[in-house]
Order: structure tokens, then C-alpha cells, then sequence
């Protein structure tokens, strides 16, 4: 992990402006997964390496890995990214970084059902983990699994008020946790609607507002 450490200044940018921030720049995100293949390749059976690797090559392509609706690649990341992820399972299945973005991946991509073992495994082993066990319910929607989609959010949301209670200040409204929580109710309203839940949908509407 030295390896990775030490490329993350070509990432950041640190300002001291009263106190210490971290600026994330996108001009050095190219430069950054170039410093990280070459760790990669020193240690390509690494799931830690390659976890850092893939999400390198991730957040150059945000949201946009295959063109909608071909499914075609839309970089070259995206079959790199693949080949990372699912070589890096294959020896750590259970990893929760690697599943976690292996579910991103194949949400883009024309068959997101690949990433059904990762689904299982973040809900079996993280089963209190709100975000970890929301991650699988972008799969869940594209498939039509509508109701594991509900109610995998209900899970998440109840683990996330276990976490206000003892992190206020990572989940309170001004924590960087806190879009991620209302993430789900997003998401749990989405899929009660698609699935023909209206009451559910109104009823979780309500209590995000």
C-alpha cells in the first residue's frame, strides 16, 4: 500500500486556510491511475492495489464507462476497470471496496446482472453497513427486482439511524454522509414506484420531507 500512498499528492491538493482542506482536483486524475497501473502491475494480486487501481480509472469516467443504449464502452477504462475488478475478486470475493465498485461498473454496463455475487455478498456480510447494503439496489432496478429494492433501502435507513446516533457530525445535515443517506430514500421511493408501491412510495416521500 506504500505504493499507493505515495502517489497521492499527484491527487490533492492541500490548502491550509484556518484549518487543514483537501481539494480534490480532476486535472490530476489521469495522471494519478497512470502512477497507480504502475503499482498495479507490480502487484496485480493485491486487492488493495487493485481496489485503488479500478476506482483511479472510475472517477475519470464518472457515470459514463458505456454509451447508452448500445452498451459499447465509451473509453478504453472501461474494459481495464473490468478485467481489474474481476480479477481482484476471483482472489478476495468478499471484499467489500472491490464489490462495491464492481456494482457501479456493471450498472452501466448492458448486463448488470454480473455483479449479482457482489450483491449477496455485501448484504450477507455487511448487513449494517446503510451503504453497503443500498449498493445493491442500483442493480436491483435495473432487473426488476423492485421489492428487494424497497426493502433494502428500509435496511440501510434503519442501520443510518444507528450511525446519526453515534456519528452526529459525519451523518447530521452538514456530514458528507448526509446525501448519502437521503440517496436512499431517493432510491426507495424509486423502486416502490416502479414496483406499483404507492403507498410505500407516498408514505417514505413523507418522511424525507
Amino acid at each position: 500500500m506504500l505504493g499507493v500512498c505515495k502517489y497521492l499528492f499527484v491527487r490533492y491538493e492541500i490548502v491550509l486556510s484556518g484549518y487543514l482542506l483537501v481539494f480534490y482536483s480532476s486535472s490530476f486524475t489521469r495522471p494519478y491511475a497512470n502512477k497507480l497501473r504502475k503499482v498495479y502491475h507490480s502487484y496485480p494480486d493485491d486487492p488493495d492495489v487493485a481496489f485503488f487501481f479500478a476506482e483511479s480509472l472510475m472517477v475519470i469516467n464518472a457515470w459514463k464507462l458505456y454509451e447508452y443504449p448500445t452498451g459499447e464502452p465509451t473509453s478504453p477504462d472501461a474494459n481495464e476497470i473490468k478485467k481489474v475488478l474481476e480479477h481482484a475478486l476471483e482472489i478476495s470475493p468478499n471484499h467489500p471496496g472491490l464489490c462495491h465498485l464492481y456494482i457501479h461498473l456493471a450498472e452501466m454496463c448492458p448486463t448488470p446482472e454480473i455483479s449479482l455475487d457482489a450483491c449477496r455478498i455485501l448484504r450477507e456480510d455487511y448487513p449494517f453497513i446503510g451503504h453497503l447494503l443500498h449498493m445493491p439496489t442500483h442493480i436491483d432496478v435495473l432487473i426488476g427486482d423492485y421489492n428487494s429494492c424497497v426493502e433494502f433501502n428500509k435496511r440501510a435507513l434503519e442501520s443510518d439511524k444507528v450511525l446519526m446516533k453515534h456519528s452526529p457530525t459525519t451523518s447530521g445535515p452538514f456530514g458528507f454522509y448526509f446525501g448519502y443517506m437521503a440517496h436512499n430514500y431517493h432510491m426507495l421511493v424509486y423502486g416502490a414506484l416502479m414496483g406499483g408501491m404507492k403507498d410505500v412510495a407516498l408514505a417514505t416521500a413523507g418522511k424525507a420531507t
